[in-house]
């Protein structure tokens, strides 16, 4: 069982949380949820930084003394100092290897605990990959620019093959989906391409820089969006992308002309969205349709490269009317039910995100409980969107009156939905000053007798 716990880091007091395929983090702004998706981000993508490390470094890598000194820059790259508390400290336990914690003191140095027994095992195969010629089952070729090449696509298939081991994961495409996401459709393509340099500069020389991570999921986000773009202009709709990957595109692109209200284009004049009388650029469209293209996307790309991924969204409900919310959550749930080691995290202030999570853990429990009625539920809501209660967990955070900080489970132990209670005080919340007002008014303007 993965999960996070979190002591004085940022906003962050004290938080444990568990991590299973859907991870949902509701809260008030500034109460810590986009703090801890970084936070899993950073550890959860630290095998594939890991190995890009060892790859730039020829694979000359000590295990024993370097390990520690690459999580430390790693972490301090990202994160910097800022969000230290006096005793601050970030734990990740990965199954099987113990665990690794990063604790962080409010000087910035990092400490970095780990599994000795399995660094050592780590160490161990690196070696011996490292004096390894890996020659076995290469053809016999005079050319030795080819032989080599043939050789580091051997080491390097080893090398992840024993990371991902070590970490307990084998997720190879992680994006951190970032909230104003539409700086990528909204601006010319110099702009995005002059913002990406000016962020990729502070990448490659943080030492010269203030680089925030921000600014690295950023650059991240800019680097995959040219790569969709560039790949869907290939196809033209999204519906042949689809296709031509042998996916089923009708219950995906109805939902897409929804959230959308039209149909995606891309050429080489550009991408975008065709309505029933007439035809408008992205970079004219609405706001909604503009935060939501980038998802969209991506949920096809994760669904056509059957690709282990592992995402973070930060407010999917951005611009979009709740219908919209709707349809869109249900094609990320979609998503991740395409493979047993998709996981996904949201982050969100909509309580409408929630109702809908809730009907998609509800239709599955329905089903567990009376198969009888499995083709009933499947008119309601498709079978493709069901959730698993064993896959989904919910915390809530925020700030009580006394300004002390909490991170609590909403979701019903019993019954693997989320809490009623939870759900009905978001609603109360909304109704409240209504009925105030309305008692004011029946007050004040009864009949007289």
């Amino acid at each position: 069982m993965q999960r996070i716990i979190i002591k004085n880091f940022g906003a962050i007091e004290s938080a444990d949380i568990e991590l299973k395929k859907f991870l949902l983090l509701i809260g008030e702004q500034a109460s810590g949820k986009s703090t801890i998706a970084k936070l899993v981000y950073f550890f959860k993508t630290l095998p594939q930084a890991l190995l890009e490390h060892i790859l730039s470094k020829d694979y000359k890598f000590d295990v024993q003394n370097d390990f520690q000194t690459f999580v430390e820059k790693r972490f301090l790259d990202l994160f910097g100092t800022k969000n230290f508390g006096l005793n601050g400290s970030v734990t990740v336990y990965y199954p099987f290897v113990g665990h690794i914690s990063v604790h962080a003191l409010a000087q910035g140095k990092i400490f970095v605990n780990n599994n000795d027994f399995e660094i050592n095992t780590l160490a161990q195969k690196l070696d011996k990959i490292n004096n390894s010629n890996l020659t076995n089952g290469l053809p016999e070729i005079g050319l030795e620019t080819i032989i080599e090449e043939q050789r580091k696509a051997a080491k390097t298939k080893n090398l992840w093959t024993i990371i991902s081991r070590f970490f307990n994961s084998s997720s190879i495409d992680d994006l951190f989906v970032v909230a104003g996401r539409n700086s990528t459709v909204a601006y010319s393509e110099m702009f995005e391409l002059s913002l990406y340099s000016a962020l990729q500069k502070k990448i490659i020389n943080p030492e010269n820089s203030t680089q925030t991570i921000e600014e690295f999921l950023m650059s991240k986000f800019i680097e995959r969006s040219a790569k969709y773009k560039s790949e869907l202009k290939k196809y033209g709709r999204i519906k042949k992308f689809l296709e031509a990957h042998e996916i089923d595109s009708k219950t995906i692109i109805p939902k897409i002309e929804k959230i959308l209200k039209g149909n995606y284009l891309a050429n080489d004049n550009g991408e975008f969205i065709v309505l029933p009388k007439r035809v408008v650029a992205v970079s004219d469209a609405s706001s909604g349709q503009q935060e939501a293209i980038r998802i969209l996307q991506d949920i096809c790309y994760v669904l056509a490269k059957q690709a282990k991924s592992f995402r973070v969204i930060e407010e999917p409900e951005a611009h979009l009317f709740p219908q919209a919310q709707k349809e869109l959550v249900e094609l990320l749930a979609m998503m991740v039910n395409n493979n047993t080691e998709n996981q996904l995290i949201i982050t969100t202030h909509s309580p409408y995100i929630l109702t809908v999570l809730n009907n998609l853990l509800f239709a599955r429990r329905v089903v567990e409980k009376n198969e009888t009625l499995h083709e009933e539920v499947k008119s309601i809501i498709g079978e493709a969107f069901w959730i698993e209660a064993k896959d989904f967990a919910a915390y809530t955070m925020g700030r009580r009156e006394d300004g002390s900080h909490f991170c609590q489970s909403i979701v019903d132990e019993k019954t693997g939905l989320i809490e009623q209670n939870y759900l009905d005080t978001v609603s109360e919340e909304l109704g409240e000053d209504f009925e105030r007002l309305y008692a004011l008014h029946s007050k004040n303007f009864r009949k007289p007798q």
